[in-house]
C-alpha cells in the first residue's frame, strides 16, 4: 500500500510542476475598443496580455493610425475602470506630427503614454524593455510596448557610424537575438508588444495575403 511519503516530490519536480502550472494559467484579454482589431487579434476577445503582434503593410496603409488609436482606447478604458494601463511608444521615425493629427497630443503629454521619437538601435530597444520589465521609474506599469517600425531600428554598428542603411544580416541577427531574449520574459509578465513593419519591396508581397492593406498577425517567437 502506498504511503504519504511515496508521493513526496523533490525540489526539482516541484519546480517543474510550478512552471507547468504557470504556463497553463488563463490568458488575460483586454478589448482594444476597435472591433475590427479585436477580431484580427483573437476572434473578438481583444488583446491577449503578454502577446507579441506584428502589423505589416506598405507605408501609408494606416498601421500607425490603428496602433495609436488602440493605445488611446486602452489607456482611456483602464482609466474608466480605475486602473492604469501605460503604453511605451518607440517611434524610431519620429511621427509626432502624425500623432498630433490623430489627436494624441493630450496622451503624449500624459504619464500613461510614454512617447520616444528618435533613432534607436536594438541595444537601445533592449534598454527600454529592461526598464519596463523591472518597473524602473516612469516605466513601472507599462502594459504595451510599440516599436514603429522594426525596419528602421539600426544595428549597433550602424548607430555608432550614423549610417541609416547597413548590413541586413547584422540587423536581422540582432533583431532575432532581441526577440529570443525579451519576448519570453514579456509573455511571463503579461506585457504585450506591437511591432509595426513596412513592406517596401515587391518581392515581399508573396509573403502576405494583401500588402496594400494594414494586416495583423500574432507572432509566437518564444
Amino acid at each position: 500500500m502506498a504511503t504519504k511519503s511515496d508521493f513526496s516530490l523533490s525540489a526539482e519536480q516541484k519546480a517543474l510542476l510550478d512552471k507547468a502550472a504557470e504556463k497553463a494559467k488563463p490568458v488575460e484579454y483586454i478589448e482594444t475598443g476597435n472591433v475590427g482589431l479585436d477580431l484580427a487579434l483573437t476572434d473578438g476577445k481583444g488583446l491577449p496580455m503578454g502577446s507579441s503582434t506584428l502589423f505589416w503593410a506598405k507605408p501609408g496603409s494606416g498601421k500607425t493610425t490603428i496602433v495609436a488609436d488602440a493605445s488611446r482606447r486602452l489607456i482611456q478604458a483602464a482609466k474608466n475602470r480605475g486602473e492604469v494601463f501605460k503604453v511605451l511608444y518607440l517611434a524610431v521615425e519620429d511621427s509626432s506630427a502624425l500623432m498630433t493629427s490623430l489627436g494624441m497630443d493630450e496622451f503624449i503629454e500624459s504619464e500613461d503614454f510614454i512617447y520616444v521619437g528618435k533613432q534607436l538601435c536594438w541595444r537601445h530597444i533592449e534598454t527600454f524593455y529592461e526598464a519596463v520589465l523591472n518597473g524602473y521609474g516612469k516605466y513601472n506599469g507599462v502594459k504595451l510596448i510599440v516599436i514603429d517600425s522594426v525596419n528602421n531600428v539600426l544595428s549597433d554598428q550602424n548607430m555608432k557610424n550614423s549610417v541609416a542603411d547597413g548590413d541586413f544580416g547584422t540587423k536581422s541577427r540582432e533583431r532575432s537575438q532581441f526577440y529570443s531574449k525579451f519576448l519570453p520574459l514579456c509573455k511571463e509578465k503579461g506585457i504585450s508588444s506591437f511591432f509595426i513593419s513596412q513592406v517596401r519591396q515587391k518581392q515581399n508581397a508573396g509573403m502576405y495575403e494583401d500588402p496594400n492593406r494594414a494586416a495583423v498577425s500574432n507572432v509566437d517567437l518564444h
